[in-house]
């Protein structure tokens, strides 16, 4: 089950509703299960991460930061 002490300021669901993506504070972009809430993957931006949100179809994850960043991220892999 997903334990964190990070303070979360946005999560979304992906289009599928398999995964549940979580913009943390610390900058932390954290993708778990939404069934077992396991942790599937972390992705770090440069600034607190604020906003978070999926494509309609689930191919891209777009995040935003504190510092004005923004990345484009592969919605499955969350490789930039």
């Amino acid at each position: 089950m997903l334990e964190t002490d990070r303070s979360a300021s946005d999560v979304t669901f992906s289009p599928d509703g398999t995964e549940i993506v979580l913009c943390c504070r610390d900058g932390s972009v954290q993708t778990v299960n939404a069934q077992t809430l396991h942790l599937i993957r972390v992705v770090r931006e440069s600034g607190s991460t604020l906003y978070c949100g999926f494509s309609s179809d689930g191919k891209l994850l777009a995040t935003g930061s504190c510092d004005t960043s923004a990345m484009i991220l592969d919605g499955a892999s969350s490789n930039i």
